[in-house]
């Protein structure tokens, strides 16, 4: 028989944000449910980071992020730090690594941070209820309802934590911004992130040979800049440098890649045409992977060493590979996405809260709103600082009710 519960504050998705939150709501007076439709809770964090969960990266600032609204970011990433969640994994005595000396990654798997986030979370005051069923979402005067598969359920305050559209294998939905457009809310038209670009087939044919080269390559696309690994593929490109990019990409950009960066190419081999018999392929091959040079010296008179070539088709030639111009069809899609670009417009949220302008109550959290980081555990950190500024107001709500 279907019942009406009430609690103080629901929390609608049990992902990273949303069990977050729980776990700093733990131990209070607060009543709180969360509600998630997954059988198996945190499923986004368990692949996340090939199964060891990127959970922070150890300098984090509103820059390395990609909102409409730059300083957004600030007060809760200052609130709280990485450091901060940290300290929290050593509590639990999770084993961590630090790659490239930035980045933070469990030692032993993800499920660590899962069945961290479950644990602290486990009070008598939170209840965690899943797999349910969400089928709308009201506000009778100063109640919340939602209607689901398990009964009617009230709150004073409601947390929507219910991710991006990002990894829909695991779940992902556009549920959360259909509550945001319900109560008012601008959204930011959303779109994959984090993920790899494809080209047309024929536009890509001289280049699809490559696939699984790396080489380090940067990138500049309106003032968002990055140097990292870039991966050729069979359809086009990835690796962390395009990742990053392909949040700040729109469909009809080109994209110039410096494909040999820190390296002034036309001066090199310039001189190197002072030698006389030295062949293109031989000078490029010192800084690029062998089959890589041989497509691009393609685009010089074959046979020719570089004695017998103009100094300016020279210079030309090492200005296509420094500005190596490509315009890529489309992105791989949510299905490779690690994350999603847009959201909740965050003009219409408290920074210091979380909370709805248009809506008393209402209050937004995580991958949701219009905030996405870089690749490098952004993402999670985001996911903790979020949750933790809204849990802090909610906190300070209860002791002045208290009074």
């Amino acid at each position: 028989m279907l019942t009406s519960i009430s609690y103080d504050v629901v929390i609608l998705g049990a992902g990273a944000a949303g069990l977050m939150c729980a776990s700093q709501l733990a131990g209070t007076s607060i009543k709180v449910c969360v509600l998630d439709h997954a059988r198996k809770l945190g499923e986004k964090i368990r692949i996340s980071g090939g199964g060891r969960c990127n959970f922070t990266n150890r300098y984090v600032s509103e820059k390395d992020y990609y909102t409409r609204n730059p300083q957004f970011p600030r007060y809760a990433l200052n609130a709280y730090k990485p450091r901060d969640f940290l300290n929290l994994v050593q509590k639990h005595n999770i084993a961590w690594v630090l790659k490239n000396g930035v980045q933070y990654f469990t030692r032993d798997g993800s499920h660590a941070i899962i069945n961290m986030l479950l644990e602290e979370s486990s009070c008598p005051n939170i209840e965690i209820r899943h797999p349910v069923r969400i089928f709308d979402v009201q506000k009778d005067s100063d109640l919340f309802s939602i209607s689901t598969d398990i009964g009617k359920i009230r709150c004073s305050y409601l947390i929507v934590s219910m991710g991006g559209l990002a990894a829909p294998a695991v779940g992902a939905s556009d549920f959360g911004l259909s509550i945001a457009k319900k109560f008012g809310h601008h959204v930011v038209g959303p779109k994959p992130a984090l993920v790899p670009l494809i080209f047309d087939i024929d536009n890509w044919k001289p280049y699809s040979e490559l696939a699984g080269i790396s080489i380090k390559a940067s990138i500049n696309l309106d003032g968002a800049q990055f140097e990292d690994d870039m991966l050729f593929t069979h359809k086009g490109l990835s690796g962390p440098l395009i990742l990053n990019i392909s949040t700040y990409w729109n469909e009809g950009d080109e994209l110039k890649i410096n494909l040999c960066p820190n390296v002034d190419l036309s001066s090199v081999l310039i001189e190197a045409s002072k030698l006389g018999n030295t062949k293109p392929i031989s000078v490029l091959e010192q800084y690029l992977p062998k089959r890589l040079a041989m497509v691009l010296a393609g685009a010089l008179p074959p046979n020719k060493n570089l004695s017998e070539i103009g100094h300016k088709t020279i210079r030309q030639f090492a200005d296509s590979i420094h500005n190596f111009r490509v315009n890529p069809a489309d992105t791989q899609g949510y299905k490779k996405a690690e994350a999603m670009s847009g959201g909740v417009d965050t003009k219409q949220i408290d920074p210091k809260t979380m909370q709805s302008f248009n809506v008393e109550g209402l209050y937004f959290i995580g991958e949701v709103l219009d905030v996405t980081g870089h690749l490098g555990g952004f993402n999670f950190q985001w996911a903790w600082s979020s949750a933790y500024v809204c849990t802090q107001a909610l906190k300070r709500l209860s002791q002045q009710s208290a009074k």
